[in-house]
């Protein structure tokens, strides 16, 4: 099993590091640093995030105010937004479509 970001979830994860990264070098590195530790424990326990929707799961990114919102498909554990929580909540369902 990978993980595999869609275009889109990639930019929101770039976007999350500049933001840190123009405050603080240290919180950028932190948060990088977090999104990996969650990536791992994916890959160890796919269904460890909480179903949010019919084929995405959540999981919360450890000190900062993301979640990863993924899907499992067959052989890789699809990222569709890397979610800050002020967001509209759902935003992402959308991008469900666009895991394949």
């Amino acid at each position: 099993m990978k993980i595999r970001y869609i275009a889109v979830a990639e930019i929101e994860f770039d976007e999350a590091v500049a933001w840190y990264l123009a405050r603080s070098r240290g919180a950028a590195r932190h948060f990088g640093k977090e999104v990996r530790n969650v990536e791992r424990l994916l890959l160890r326990y796919p269904r460890i995030g909480r179903c949010v929707e019919l084929d995405a799961r959540s999981l919360c990114i450890n000190d900062f105010p993301y979640n990863l919102i993924y899907s499992i498909e067959k052989s890789e554990i699809v990222v569709v937004a890397v979610a800050h929580h002020s967001r509209r909540p759902g935003y992402w369902m959308d991008r469900l479509g666009d895991t394949r």
